[in-house]
């Protein structure tokens, strides 16, 4: 065999050798990396394009490498989220999130990267990592129902319970909180009526209630979330009030007479209640008596 083949030769294995050795260091890093996983965060609504995390540098990778290494996102989704770029090896957001769109499940994004060696074959390594969607205060409470009306008899109890309104919120954390209140519209005197427990909705009778003084009331009620700059919603409360007969019968007798096509009117009775009103007409001709309600 000629001397200058067999060096050639020589020259050819240890470049393979050495290409074999950068490509096991790379997938090796991966795969000793993917054990800790690379944790990032990112608030939901930020706009596309935004950095999520310096993955070459964070890895220790150098950024010459990457293109060739094939460095990527793999995601099943057909409109991912994230990319990485292969030029500075930079975490983006693809796209603007929604979190309570696309995080119904949970708010955290397992994502896999993925890159190749120089040997040939080339061969794989993965690696995961997570990125945290943030909440926003961007959704305000919604009412269960969109019209609230009841019926309450007047002098109900005081502590009666009238009815109990609900409202949700789809953010996380103190932006999915929710309290309730009266409107700041709400005049003293229905405020002296009724009550609101905060934390359930719950409208209770304050003081007692007479169907004669007023028969119907609309209440506003407020739900606020306890995001730094709360989000509020409001929604109509009625309440019919139904009168009880806790008032005893007003009799006026009124007597005259008044000659009236030959009969003598002699006199009128007037009953009135809670509800009907009565007149009793005597008539002295032929003892004519009429009721008229």
């Amino acid at each position: 065999m000629m001397p200058g083949f067999i060096m050639a030769q020589r020259k050819r294995e240890r470049g393979k050798g050495r290409g074999y050795l950068v490509g096991c260091v790379v997938v090796a890093l991966l795969w000793t990396v993917a054990s800790a996983q690379l944790r990032y965060s990112v608030s939901e609504e930020v706009n596309e394009g935004t950095v999520v995390g310096n993955i070459a540098r964070d890895l220790g990778l150098d950024k010459s490498t990457l293109k060739d290494r094939k460095y990527r996102i793999v995601s099943s989704d057909a409109d991912p989220l994230f990319h990485v770029n292969h030029n500075d090896g930079v975490l983006y957001v693809s796209r603007k999130i929604d979190r309570e769109e696309v995080c119904a499940q949970s708010s955290t994004h397992s994502l896999t990267l993925t890159a190749l060696d120089g040997g040939k074959p080339p061969k794989s390594g993965n690696m995961n990592i997570l990125v945290k969607v943030l909440d926003v205060n961007d959704n305000v409470p919604v009412f269960s129902k969109d019209i609230y009306s009841v019926t309450l008899s007047e002098n109900a109890p005081v502590g009666t319970t009238v009815i109990q309104v609900n409202a949700t919120d789809l953010d996380e954390g103190p932006n999915g909180e929710v309290f309730y209140s009266f409107s700041n519209s709400m005049n003293q005197n229905t405020l002296n009526l009724f009550d609101i427990n905060p934390l359930t909705g719950q409208i209770t009778v304050k003081n007692l209630i007479n169907y004669e003084e007023k028969d119907r009331y609309e209440i506003e009620i407020q739900a606020s979330d306890k995001g730094l700059a709360p989000l509020t919603t409001e929604k109509s409360v009625i309440i019919k009030i139904v009168d009880v007969n806790d008032n005893a019968p007003e009799i006026e007798v009124t007597s005259f007479s008044i000659p009236v096509y030959g009969a003598e009117y002699v006199c009128s009775l007037t009953i009135s209640s809670d509800t009907r009103l009565y007149c009793l007409s005597y008539y002295h001709y032929q003892g004519i008596c009429r009721i008229q309600p």
